[in-house]
């Protein structure tokens, strides 16, 4: 969903992130860098404010040297999730609540997951597993993705080439692999690309348009939340969140379908 101009150009970088802007009606959210509140913001919209500055000093301290790789990224994980539930409490129409999958699945849910994200996961599943969980795991992922081996590979290596592509929905029927019973098993590691979706906007680095960054649910929720009349503030974007990742994220990463693959540390167990 492409927004209307917000009255202003959105500066690069982190200096103008922070700004809460009111728009009374919109045709889609609009997106901006988001400096402080304007004067006479509803009371409501405090906390994401507040979020927002907080945000903007973390980030700040994220690109100082001399941060430990795995705690760089828990912190950003920290971050982002308290800026999200912010951008929740501004909007109580807002889908993305504890209970719902809708982006869990392909093509949403295939993504590609640098090394130090993983390595989160593979250590909290390593600590948090007993060895009836990870046998769980690995006959759904077995029964699940295991089929789908060489076409996860094909979609994989389409990804790594440079150019903007996307995969077409519909193309494979498969869920995110630690999906279970409809809800996350890891998610106090999730990847950061599931902690913002549907809680941010983002900017297209190729059309350089502003974009609801969300599922088409949470698109038209925040779309008809907007057109209330009632004032909302804009959603915060997600690319310098982003950025942030792929400075500690370790390099180019895989799928999260490829990192179990090629690198599931439960082998040893005969679990994988």
């Amino acid at each position: 969903m492409n927004s209307d101009e917000v009255g202003h150009d959105p500066v690069e970088g982190g200096e103008a992130f922070g700004e809460i802007l009111l728009r009374e009606r919109a045709k889609a959210p609009p997106a901006t860098y988001l400096p402080l509140p304007v004067l006479g913001a509803p009371p409501d919209f405090g906390p994401l404010a507040r979020a927002l500055g907080e945000g903007r000093l973390e980030m700040n301290a994220l690109e100082a040297p001399g941060w430990r790789p795995a705690k760089a990224i828990l912190t950003l994980y920290r971050l982002a999730d308290r800026i999200a539930a912010a951008v929740g409490a501004a909007y109580p129409e807002s889908r993305c609540k504890e209970g719902c999958s809708g982006c869990c699945s392909y093509p949403t849910a295939f993504f590609l997951v640098p090394p130090r994200e993983w390595e989160a996961i593979r250590d909290w599943t390593d600590t948090h597993w007993d060895r009836a969980a990870r046998q769980r795991f690995s006959d759904r992922y077995r029964r699940t993705h295991g089929p789908h081996r060489l076409a996860l590979w094909l979609a994989e290596s389409v990804m790594r080439l440079p150019w903007n592509l996307h995969l077409r929905p519909g193309a494979l029927s498969l869920s995110c692999p630690f999906l279970e019973d409809n809800r996350c098993s890891i998610h106090p590691v999730r990847p950061l690309l599931c902690r913002t979706y549907g809680s941010f906007a983002v900017r297209d680095a190729w059309r350089r348009d502003i974009e609801a960054y969300a599922c088409s649910w949470q698109a038209d929720t925040l779309d008809e939340a907007f057109m209330g009349g009632k004032g909302r503030p804009a959603l915060p974007s997600v690319n310098r969140l982003h950025d942030l990742r792929v400075r500690h994220g370790g390099g180019s990463g895989r799928t999260l379908a490829r990192w179990i693959r090629l690198n599931w540390p439960w082998r040893s167990d005969g679990c994988a």
